[in-house]
């Protein structure tokens, strides 16, 4: 018995189902004179593989060039990778509809399933999360086909899905499972496989694993140093600041936010400013320099040039004012956090949540604050599994309870507070 090639079944099934619908054409019409219809369906599903003479038939039917360059094609796709990989989303957007999209030449080679896969990373990063949901539903019924290339980019992609929907446990455990697959093909090059070493930081920094941080953020900053990508490595510096700074290294965690802001200033990239600023602002207030920080948070607000990067020093200026007890400075940039997040959703940003739990706080609407983080903020910071905001929501709950004289609540939330405590404190 002839052994199916499940891989390439299914893709050839999916070209002749393409340009059969592309032609307009029902599967009878196709199938008239060459094979039964049950027969074209089972190819048009991939569970069986036809012979060369009926692929031949089918395709000369169909209008389809059995004729290629395997190298241009590659090339192309190669390229477009490369775009995407780099986050250059002009090109990458540009490149996409003059050479990938509905061009037949690229659909009938041997990286349909790699640009499909591609497709979701091509979204996300223009945040058309609707259109990623269509993309994975539609390739989540090839899964068993693909081979381990195809694989790696499936579970990376969808651990950047999971991590750009704020799931960053789950997001955490998709890039561990992809790194797996590293060694499977040089199509999965040394500046592939760094990037993934990258946001595996990413995501263990979210989750509060800082030793897994540490790691993989180390691994990929020696790489990207031996290719002087100084953005790249003033990000992986930032990084390492951020986790030092959780286990109470305070010396190599600023040493880490000054080598990351030589880098931005080299490259004059005042995004990468702000966030340093943000993190030695943070690194201050640890240390209760609070004039410090709040300069360092003012230099961050300064510098953010897009309303989601202003949310981050607009929450950590409103929350030192308010602990400094400064009420007409906190709801300044409380005022300003919730005219900037009017149209964001929580699903976008943990902090629209936090203004609206301030608003309630700072002008006691009592009943809308409690019921605002009781039943709205904490399960859903839970859901995330996002610890660290969880523990500050809990002990501001906390601490309201206590000033109302509910005691009895007021422990049962310090009691959530420090559970979730040891939880953060079990992953550093």
């Amino acid at each position: 018995m002839k052994k199916i090639n499940y891989h390439n079944a299914a893709f050839q099934g999916m070209k002749i189902k393409h340009y059969r619908k592309k032609k307009k054409m029902t599967q009878a019409q196709l199938s008239d004179g060459i094979i039964s219809v049950s027969y074209l369906s089972k190819i048009e599903k991939g569970t069986c593989q036809p012979s060369n003479e009926i692929l031949k038939k089918l395709q000369e039917k169909l209008g389809i060039s059995s004729y290629t360059s395997s190298e241009r094609i590659a090339e192309k796709c190669k390229l477009w990778f490369m775009q995407l990989l780099s986050g250059d989303m002009i090109r990458a957007t540009d490149y996409f509809h003059t050479y990938i999209d509905n061009n037949d030449e690229v659909f009938m080679g041997p990286y349909f399933n790699l640009i499909e896969l591609h497709k979701i990373s091509f979204y996300i990063q223009k945040n058309e999360l609707d259109i990623v949901s269509k993309q994975i539903d539609s390739l989540s019924k090839n899964i068993d086909s693909y081979n381990q290339v195809e694989k790696y980019y499936w579970l990376k992609f969808l651990g950047d899905y999971a991590y750009k929907r704020m799931y960053f446990s789950e997001a955490l455990n998709l890039y561990l499972d992809a790194e797996t697959l590293i060694g499977s093909s040089s199509l999965i090059t040394k500046e592939e496989e760094n990037d993934l070493y990258y946001v595996v930081s990413l995501a263990a920094s979210k989750v509060g694993n800082v030793h897994l941080s540490l790691t993989y953020t180390q691994k990929a900053l020696n790489y990207y140093k031996n290719i002087y990508a100084f953005k790249r490595m003033s990000e992986c510096h930032i990084l390492l600041g951020i986790g030092y700074r959780r286990i109470g290294d305070l010396v190599k965690s600023e040493e880490n936010y000054e080598a990351a802001l030589k880098l931005a200033h080299i490259q004059n990239d005042s995004y990468l400013e702000a966030l340093c600023y943000q993190n030695l602002g943070k690194l201050s207030e640890d240390i209760n320099n609070h004039a410090s920080a709040l300069h360092y948070y003012h230099r961050s607000y300064q510098l953010s040039n897009q309303t989601i990067n202003k949310l981050v020093p607009i929450s950590s200026l409103m929350k030192l004012y308010y602990k400094l007890r400064d009420i007409d400075n906190t709801k300044k940039w409380l005022d300003k956090g919730l005219n900037l997040s009017t149209c964001i959703s929580s699903e976008k940003s943990v902090y629209v949540l936090e203004f609206q739990a301030y608003h309630y706080l700072l002008h006691e609407y009592n009943q809308e604050f409690e019921a605002s983080v009781a039943k709205t903020t904490l399960p859903f910071l839970e859901k995330q599994q996002l610890n660290r905001e969880f523990f500050e929501f809990s002990i501001l709950l906390a601490s309201f309870y206590f000033t109302q004289h509910k005691y009895k609540l007021s422990s049962v939330y310090y009691q959530k507070a420090l559970q979730v405590s040891h939880k953060i404190n079990s992953l550093i």
